[in-house]
């Protein structure tokens, strides 16, 4: 199960409810954690690329991270076909 509203999306954005979310850092990987439902977005770094990501459509997408500074940029790509970003395809999106 997966959480509602934007919390949810290929853009993780602040809603009235379930906005509460715990950001945790380890080697190689930032997690996001989301309140309800307990969804956890995995960002790996860019450095940990797998060449076998593209092939696994991730309902949230597949992140990877990478730091400019200490700023997080995340580029999410490989998201299910089923999902939609505003009502449109997210084939071949990717959100950075």
């Amino acid at each position: 199960m997966l959480a509602f509203g934007n919390s949810f999306g290929p853009v993780m954005s602040p809603v009235v409810y379930n906005s509460q979310m715990q950001i945790v850092q380890s080697p190689g990987f930032v997690y996001i954690m989301v309140e309800l439902m307990h969804d956890t977005r995995i960002i790996r770094a860019a450095s940990s690329r797998d060449v076998t990501a593209a092939s696994l459509d991730k309902c949230m997408g597949d992140s990877i991270g990478r730091w400019e500074g200490d700023t997080l940029i995340v580029e999410t790509k490989h998201y299910n076909p089923l999902q939609t970003y505003r009502d449109a395809t997210t084939e071949n999106l990717t959100v950075i």
